[in-house]
């Protein structure tokens, strides 16, 4: 190891390593705060403390360079120059089918034998603060169960997975790691491949027994909870209010459960008998009934409420995009969901797609063909569903073509769908976009047009208009969907836009993960900025968005994936457990309930001081609050996330007036900036108050206002004067402790 002074480090001669398998590191000592950062996350502990300098040191013999204290040190004080010091990555194989038609078997295959998951479990080098559990939706404990796995003990693995997830054989399969798990392992970070953790995961699924539903705790008892939707959302709700002793009602439109799991995923990547594991499960138990063949409308929500405690809608969206270009309106183009779910009843009779649609393909059928003469498919999209959708449209005895508007490396579809599409035919033009569509009465060409792309977050341009006509017997739209415009009307507020927020939590700042904001492995994209948006719509999905009602997954924020949406309903049963068990009155003595804990209110204050008064009041204005009814967390604004937000059932909200009288009085910047950051309190109740010196004018209405606009329900407010608030306090004290105690009260 070299250490630098940052003065003189272009006169001194660094010392070379001469021994070059291992890294080569320069730590610059007058940049290092000694702050221990880079110690803390250092996998291998090859970091230690000089006493003296307080600037760390580095044994480069065991630096394995994965670059965490590169990318975790908040001062820039080291440098490593390495080549790829992690092991080759297993080559996981994919099933080319000798005949395409009609062929369901499943084509990605995973690791098959416990040679090969230890090789690449030893490829983990469990960090001490593992960016690919911030990378994964649910938060799984992968370091763990990658960990179990190299001890060679599945149960345990299983057990692991278990505690945060109900779909792992699911989401081996399907889930975008690349964008999630994988492209946050620290190798990914460091521009190596990534552990397989996607593969690892589907090992443990295929070679250990899922331990069946059972309840585990009661704090949901006495529960009883309807869940609309019977996908990926609605599953992980119902399981965990089961295994908390609730009682569940599930309503589905279909016949079957498993929403798009089932009907929009072929078997080749998703074999049913996967996706309708955790419903045989559920069905298995008598806390659950369902209710198929049941459709509920986001207007039939408030009749749910009078039957149940609580409602959680996780309905998908079902909207499909549509090109508002010329002959969009011609029969023959039919949405992907539709062509999907004919195309598995064909698939599984071993038809062909001309049986699907016997009008559209009325003229091919008259023509004259030669042996090897297919339909041909075009298929608007170049993302996951439409690979799905040009795949199956092989084995249905077609040609098809996807194309995209949109350059390759910003599409979103996985790189091992786009290469098995490939392999198996079909041919994807990305750059490309339809321009209009002509025919009688059914579509028969589509008029292309070509463009370019050089930035993912900016749309293409067209480049040239017309370029080619492609002759077409159907055209399948996969671009996308959109949420239920019925939903949108009822909630106004949705969808919520999945965002990287202003003010990032330090916890996600530090584990590094933000810091490298074009990730190889992960298509060029920032996982730290993904990762950070979907946690803010995690957690979301724990508030209520009116009385007793969730919503959550494509509800929520629109079409997400399976994992996001597990996340969704998870997070939602979470809130349901922890903030409608409070059955019993707040001031009744609960020395008898012997988990008394499940009945306590959250009360989160939090408070935004000058000079410390504003502290003052507010924990004066709790004081009096039970301890056998309420838990208090007082915390300055600027440590407060949304996270916080959610675990509370009430908040006091403490702050000062600034600005001078004859110019623009307002509430502390401050604390309209936190406001804003939070984005939404999800009709939480909220007591608030301001101090002033001389004259706070319309202060306070612009305090409530901004709680107000972003959706919470401000049940007392009021202005105080610095100077006689040892005065005032007493009285609204007593004032706020009534109001509280009547608020939940009457809410019980």
């Amino acid at each position: 190891m070299t250490v630098t002074n940052k003065m003189t480090a272009t006169n001194q001669t660094e010392t070379e390593n001469k021994n070059y398998n291992y890294p080569k590191v320069t730590v610059f000592s007058d940049r290092c705060a000694g702050c221990e950062e880079c110690l803390v996350r250092c996998p291998t502990e090859a970091i230690g403390m000089d006493n003296f300098s307080w600037t760390i040191t580095i044994n480069e013999k065991e630096c394995v360079g994965c670059l965490q204290c590169v990318r975790t040190c908040p001062f820039s004080a080291i440098k490593i120059e390495s080549d790829n010091l992690s092991k080759q990555r297993v080559e996981l194989s994919y099933h080319h089918p000798k005949t395409l038609l009609s062929d369901r078997s499943e084509t990605r295959r995973g690791i098959t034998n416990w040679k090969d998951a230890i090789a690449e479990a030893s490829r983990c080098i469990g960090c001490p603060d593992p960016t690919c559990v911030r990378g994964c939706p649910t938060h799984n404990n992968i370091p763990g169960f990658i960990a179990a796995i190299r001890e060679g003990n599945l149960d345990k693995a299983e057990d692991i997975l278990s505690n945060t997830t109900v779909l792992p054989d699911v989401c081996s399969r399907v889930c975008d790691q690349a964008l999630q798990c994988e492209g946050s392992c620290t190798w990914s970070l460091a521009g190596y491949e990534p552990v397989a953790i996607g593969a690892l995961e589907r090992f443990i699924t295929e070679n250990s027994n899922i331990a069946p539903l059972e309840v585990k705790s009661q704090k949901g008892a006495g529960l009883n909870v309807a869940i609309v939707g019977a996908g990926p959302a609605g599953a992980s709700a119902a399981c965990e209010l089961v295994e908390n002793g609730a009682k569940v009602t599930v309503f589905e439109k279909s016949d079957k459960p498993g929403g798009l799991m089932r009907t929009a995923i072929p078997e080749f990547t998703l074999p049913q008998n996967i996706s309708q594991r955790v419903w045989d499960s559920l069905k298995q138990t008598k806390a659950v009934t369902f209710e198929f063949g049941k459709e509920i409308n986001a207007n039939e929500i408030e009749n749910l409420k009078s039957s149940y405690d609580a409602v959680i809608f996780a309905v998908g969206a079902q909207s499909p995009l549509k090109l508002p270009v010329t002959g969009s309106n011609l029969s023959g183009i039919v949405d992907a969901v539709e062509f999907l779910e004919k195309a598995d009843t064909l698939l599984k009779e071993k038809r062909t797609v001309v049986e699907m649609y016997p009008d559209a393909f009325e003229e091919f059928n008259s023509q004259v063909k030669g042996p090897n003469s297919k339909p041909m498919i075009l298929v608007l999209g170049a993302g996951n569903t439409a690979m799905d959708v040009a795949r199956i449209s092989k084995r249905l005895g077609a040609d098809a073509i996807c194309i995209d508007w949109m350059s390759q490396q910003f599409a979103p579809v996985r790189p091992d769908e786009l290469e098995e599409a490939r392999l198996e035919g079909v041919e994807i033009k990305f750059n490309t976009t339809v321009s209009s569509f002509s025919g009688d009465k059914f579509v028969k060409t589509a008029h292309l047009s070509l463009t370019e792309q050089t930035i993912a977050t900016k749309p293409p341009k067209i480049v040239k208009e017309n370029a080619i006509e492609l002759k077409v017997d159907l055209v399948v739209m996969a671009m996308g969907f959109r949420l239920d415009k019925q939903l949108q009307e009822k909630f106004s507020e949705l969808p919520f836009r999945k965002k990287t927020p202003e003010m990032i939590d330090r916890v996600w700042q530090a584990s590094g993960i933000t810091a490298v904001k074009e990730v190889k492995w992960a298509r060029g994209q920032s996982v730290g900025n993904l990762s950070i948006a979907r946690e803010n719509a995690r957690l979301k999905a724990g508030f209520p968005i009116t009385d007793n009602v969730w919503v959550v997954g494509d509800a929520l924020v629109g079409p997400s994936t399976v994992v996001e949406a597990m996340a969704h309903g998870k997070n939602a049963a979470v809130s349901i457990l922890t903030h409608l068990n409070q059955k019993a009155s707040i001031n009744t003595n609960k020395s008898d309930n012997k988990d008394s804990s499940l009945n306590k209110v959250n009360v989160l204050v939090a408070y935004d001081t000058r000079s410390g008064n504003t502290k003052k009041a507010a924990e004066l204005l709790v004081s009096d609050l039970s301890d056998d009814s309420y838990n208090t967390e007082i915390l300055p604004v600027a440590k407060i996330r949304l996270k916080d937000v959610v675990a509370s059932d009430l908040i006091v909200l403490g702050t000062w007036v600034e600005g001078m009288v004859l110019a623009n009085v307002k509430p502390a910047k401050s604390t309209l900036k936190w406001i804003k950051s939070i984005e939404t309190f999800g009709n939480k109740p909220i007591i608030c108050f301001l101090s002033y010196g001389v004259n706070p004018k319309k202060s306070l209405d612009k305090l409530v206002n901004e709680l107000s606009t972003r959706h919470g329900t401000v049940i007392y407010k009021t202005a105080i004067k610095s100077s006689k608030a040892k005065d005032k306090l007493p009285a609204i004290k007593d004032e706020v402790l009534q109001l509280v105690n009547q608020y939940f009260e009457n809410k019980n």
